[in-house]
């Protein structure tokens, strides 16, 4: 109803084109479902006048059950055979509600100003950018003391019980049937009149507001339904109606956590920083909790809490940039797999799944440290380079290509010195010069075992319509958009992982020349290839991608 995403739309119909054409790796994209809550054909059983209470299971096939009841508090009653759906605005003398098939109608004969009606909706599992619309929200006109003054309060909660304020809108813009103030609405106590018509699509739906929670994940709702506690009022108020109408809503998205695995670490060598955690989310990680440690016998896990270094506590909260900082002390005579377990929370309190971190901890020596991993694009071939400064039993480098950053085939090998103490330099040529270059070296030990370097990239074609560049690429905690513009203009940028799933959306404005924007919460992203769209009006898609390391 409130829904708007054509933008949203027609740029996943370019991704999936785009996907087809130009990589095989990218899956289909996810696309949000819209269910609605009918309260004519949602119940089961239906709802009969005059019913309190009614569930609706498994609506629209989305899994998710809703218990909607309505009770009064205070002297009065709720009138008969009120409360009533008005399925497919059939009852001709019941309200509609602009913009829905049906509406559930509430007529109350309070007893006193004090009295009030709950409107209670409860959902099993959370659910995002729910609207509904209310009719019928004003007073009757006359003098004071009016007989009643509508007032309807809104307010949702998250799964965790907080309250989460939704946006209120009216359908007529220039209505002055009521007023709206944060959550509530009330009828004018000037100027306001008695709704005369309620019919879909009349001028005179002037009392009808629109609902609208947004991306917020909501596990309940509560309308209260009142009069307004004045002396503008009777003490006894008259009887007086409102209408709710269809409940529109998708799934809710929790973040996605996947299991790490650190590269190895020496017993003996002391407290070392460890990689990050991988939690995504369709709008951002607020947290993290480490929900179990490693073992004592293994070692520590710490972070810094902004001025040192702590231990972490089972069941601590991190924020991304504190998990960010972990570092593990093993403890000197352990050897094995030190694992603990954590999970990610949104800025919707959402919690995703429960992953596992693995730390191997050795007592040998690392066969080769790594620097100066580096590849570039020289007269139409590309030189992949490396440097170590400490090698012990190692055997031979194997250099391995990837287009995609998933799938890898060795391109050559270069021997090793086998136990240095010193710098060595090593060079590969590769004259099979794709559009995108990716490049990991795997050093081989004596005894087979094997560790690989870090991922490094070469871009040997331009983007076609709008240039992105992404730098450092590989990533590791933070990335930006390096694009040029001929002038000022609006671009959407859209970032998908390898299932073509949107992790992350940005509109924002380019000015004339070299524009850096930033992708936010990189250092919270599962490692992976990730596809990076920028789009506008006037001009073809943009395409570029990263690989989070």
């Amino acid at each position: 109803m409130l829904q708007n995403k054509p933008s949203l739309d027609t740029m996943k119909k370019i991704f999936t084109f785009i996907t087809l054409v130009v990589t095989a790796a990218v899956g289909k994209l996810e696309a949000q479902t819209n269910y609605t809550l009918d309260l004519g054909s949602s119940f089961s059983p239906a709802w009969g006048a005059p019913s309190y209470s009614g569930t609706a299971s498994n609506i629209g096939g989305s899994g998710i059950n809703c218990t909607m009841s309505v009770a009064l508090t205070g002297s009065g009653s709720i009138v008969s055979p009120y409360p009533r759906v008005n399925n497919n605005n059939t009852n001709g003398s019941d309200f509609q509600v602009q913009g829905s098939t049906d509406a559930m109608e509430i007529d109350i004969n309070l007893g006193n100003k004090t009295s009030y009606v709950d409107i209670t909706y409860s959902f099993s599992a959370s659910v995002q950018n729910l609207n509904f619309g209310i009719s019928d929200i004003d007073m009757p006109g006359g003098s004071s003391p009016y007989t009643y003054i509508d007032q309807v309060t809104v307010t949702g909660y998250d799964a965790n019980g907080n309250s989460v304020l939704p946006s209120l809108s009216k359908y007529n813009t220039s209505s002055t049937v009521f007023g709206i103030s944060s959550n509530t609405a009330t009828g004018s106590t000037s100027g306001g009149s008695n709704v005369s018509s309620l019919t879909q699509g009349s001028p005179s739906q002037d009392g009808t507001m629109f609902v609208n929670f947004n991306g917020n994940a909501i596990k309940s709702i509560k309308v209260r339904y009142t009069t307004l506690n004045s002396a503008l009022v009777a003490s006894n108020p008259g009887l007086q109606a409102i209408a709710v109408g269809n409940l529109s809503f998708e799934k809710a998205i929790a973040p996605v956590t996947t299991n790490v695995s650190n590269s190895s670490i020496r017993n003996t060598g002391g407290t070392a920083a460890i990689s990050a955690l991988a939690g995504t989310d369709d709008e951002s990680v607020a947290s993290f909790t480490i929900v179990t440690l490693p073992s004592a016998t293994a070692g520590t896990l710490s972070y810094n809490n902004g001025t040192s270094y702590v231990a972490v506590t089972a069941g601590q909260v991190l924020t991304p940039a504190q998990a960010a900082s972990l570092k593990f002390t093993p403890i000197a005579t352990y050897t094995g797999t030190a694992s603990f377990t954590f999970t990610a929370t949104d800025n919707r309190a959402m919690v995703s799944n429960t992953s596992t971190f693995s730390i191997p901890v050795t007592s040998s020596l690392l066969p080769v440290t790594f620097t100066n991993v580096s590849a570039a694009l020289t007269n139409k071939v590309i030189v992949v380079s490396w440097t170590t400064h400490g090698e012990y039993n190692a055997s031979k480098f194997i250099v391995e290509k990837s287009t995609d950053g998933s799938s890898w085939q060795s391109i050559g090998e270069v021997a090793a010195a086998g136990n240095s103490a010193v710098q060595k330099d090593y060079t590969l040529t590769d004259a099979q010069v794709m559009s995108i270059n990716y490049y990991r070296l795997k050093e081989v030990d004596l005894d087979g075992s094997f560790i690989y370097s870090k991922l490094v990239s070469v871009s040997a074609t331009p983007v076609q319509g709008i240039r992105v560049d992404i730098y450092p690429n590989p990533v590791t905690n933070k990335a930006t958009i390096r694009t040029s513009s001929d002038g000022n203009k609006t671009v959407q940028i859209a970032v998908f992982n390898s299932n073509g799933v949107r992790v992350q959306i940005l509109n924002t404005q380019l000015v004339a020349g070299t524009n850096q924007i930033e992708i936010k919460n990189v250092n919270s992203l599962p490692a992976g290839m990730y596809t990076v769209m920028m789009t506008n009006n006037n001009e073809s898609p943009a395409v570029a991608r990263f690989i989070k390391q």
